[in-house]
């Protein structure tokens, strides 16, 4: 069997790792599992970003002021 490993419970969440993650072209998995997306634009002036998934199908754009009131409930 595996080694478990423990998992920080220090959140690294804020706007900027989502400007470093679009940055360094880090690839994330989406909620349901079954998508592999990235962040390929940020909108500073709306505080937004987009993301592209495996497909090449571009979102519109998330709200990190949304993102941030659904992480932090």
């Amino acid at each position: 069997m595996g080694k478990i490993t423990k998992i920080s419970s220090n959140c690294s969440f804020s706007w900027e790792k989502l400007k470093e993650m679009k940055n360094n072209k880090i690839e994330f998995w989406a909620a349901d599992g079954l998508n592999l997306l990235r962040i390929v634009d940020i909108d500073e002036k709306e505080k937004s970003f987009y993301v592209i998934n495996q497909l090449g199908k571009i979102t519109w754009p998330f709200k990190y002021k949304k993102l941030e009131e659904i992480h932090n409930k």
